[in-house]
């Protein structure tokens, strides 16, 4: 009565086993690139952040300096 061929049956569980290979292959790679970003924040991100820190102290420290100079002898 009914006539299936057993190599379209088996075809879709090869390719959905391929595509599940891939997605580990994908999820390795996404791994890799995460610890790779964690550590170039480590060495690069911190020291970056703390520049800014320093920086925004000088600023600040500038800005109080110059508003506490007399500037009555330029007149």
């Amino acid at each position: 009565m009914y006539q299936t061929t057993l190599a379209g049956v088996v075809a879709e569980p090869n390719q959905i086993a391929i595509l599940i290979g891939h997605l580990v292959r994908y999820t390795d790679l996404a791994a890799v690139e995460v610890v790779g970003l964690l550590a170039a924040f480590a060495f690069f991100g911190c020291p970056v952040a703390y520049l800014r820190q320093r920086s925004l102290a000088v600023l600040v420290g500038v800005a109080i300096d110059i508003s506490a100079v007399r500037l009555d002898f330029l007149r």
